[in-house]
């Protein structure tokens, strides 16, 4: 088992860190938890959860991502709000959220796309959206592809 952050878990801590650098203190910023049945907002008006979606690997024909891309990869950021209308409210949250990624390309990635937001429910007095964004990560060394066989390179008859 690896025993460093896998770069799925860096890119999750990057977003993190940018949205908390963006939105500043008034809002409950994490990575989303392990066990989201047990997660607990607390006291906290709103707070945003960040975790991996999604990943469609890219090939450079050979089986083998390219040595500086992954491909696209996706992220769900969780907005969760007390009231819908007003300062702090998950509207000016949601279109705070979706500014503090608009052009940004945190250290491994290229620049952040937002894709969507979309309203999830209502319980319990806490409204959720997901915000989807997209982006590439900068990964610096080849990765498989998924591939079905192995790549075998053509044996060619010298005669």
């Amino acid at each position: 088992m690896k025993e460093h952050a896998s770069e799925i878990e860096r890119a999750e801590r990057a977003l993190v860190d940018l949205l908390k650098t963006e939105l500043g203190n008034d809002v409950r910023i994490e990575v989303q938890p392990d066990d989201p049945e047990t997660w607990d907002m607390g006291t906290a008006n709103a707070a945003v959860l960040v975790h991996f979606a999604e990943s469609r690997p890219s090939s450079n024909g050979n089986g083998l991502n390219a040595a500086a891309l992954a491909g696209p990869t996706g992220f769900a950021v969780i907005v969760l709000a007390r009231s819908l209308r007003g300062p702090g409210g998950g509207y000016a949250l949601i279109e705070d959220v979706q500014q503090a990624f608009a052009g940004k390309a945190p250290n491994g990635m290229r620049r952040i796309a937002v894709q969507r937001a979309r309203l999830q429910g209502q319980s319990g007095g806490i409204w959720r959206w997901i915000v989807e964004v997209g982006t590439e990560l900068i990964t610096g060394r080849p990765r498989l592809a998924g591939l079905a066989t192995p790549v075998i390179p053509a044996f060619r008859d010298p005669s």
